[in-house]
């Protein structure tokens, strides 16, 4: 079985919550702690944070997240496996999760894909574009995306994907998109899902939880808002846990 790496952030609550769902799903998972950004092995130079603020362009959030996405990247990179698979900790999984992966990773090494998808934001189903990708089991469906499809919930990535996103958009490219606006954002969802050879699955194998606890989404009615619409559209009470 593939590598799974659950990415998480001094949320104890959360932790126990994907430990059960992912040993009721009979998975193996190993769990990687986001770093504070301003963990001075993650942090921007400190004069290159001050411009960056006046640029509008350092979200301390923004940059713990996909700098823990690194840490799990990094290591899937120098791994034996081909493929592995990334989640977040505030989503619930499908129950026969263990059952369907095996064909799931058939048809990504098949399609000679770097990115799927297995967890988005979405209330279109499924979210996809006009091109479908030929359909492998009739379980699920296969479809390239656009642009406009958000959401890092769960996502299988190839190794050779991972140490392209080293090479091209690791620290030197992320410092140097603070000062430049004109670059694209050195965040997950700008760069590692908008990436490669990519596509997203319908159904999904994890869906937003949809219950949102930081302080500034609260704040943010469209989008706190969106989250639980995504979370009522894709859960099924007796598909996921």
């Amino acid at each position: 079985m593939v590598p799974v790496y659950c990415l998480t952030y001094r949320n104890p609550e959360r932790r126990a919550k994907m430990a059960e769902r992912f040993a009721t799903a009979g998975m193996e998972f190993s769990f990687c702690e986001s770093p504070d950004a301003l963990d001075p092995e993650y942090a921007p130079p400190l004069d290159i944070m001050e411009k960056a603020e006046l640029l509008d362009t350092w979200k301390a959030k923004a940059w713990s997240c996909m700098s823990g996405h690194y840490k799990i990247i990094e290591q899937i990179a120098v791994s034996n496996s081909d493929v592995a698979i990334v989640c977040e900790d505030d989503i619930m999984i499908r129950r026969d999760f263990a059952q369907v992966l095996p064909a799931i990773i058939a048809n990504f090494l098949t399609y000679k894909l770097d990115m799927l998808l297995l967890g988005y934001l979405s209330t279109d189903i499924p979210a996809r574009s006009n091109y479908v990708l030929p359909e492998a089991i009739p379980t699920f469906g296969y479809y390239h995306y656009h642009e406009h499809i958000w959401g890092t919930q769960m996502y299988m990535i190839s190794k050779k994907h991972a140490q392209f996103l080293l090479t091209h958009y690791g620290s030197e490219y992320a410092v140097a998109s603070l000062l430049n606006p004109e670059m694209t954002p050195w965040a997950a969802d700008h760069i590692i899902t908008k990436t490669g050879n990519r596509a997203l699955i319908s159904p999904q194998l994890a869906v937003e939880q949809g219950e949102i606890t930081d302080p500034d989404a609260i704040n943010a009615d469209i989008h706190v808002q969106y989250h639980r619409d995504c979370h009522v559209v894709d859960y099924l009470t007796e598909v996921h846990i």
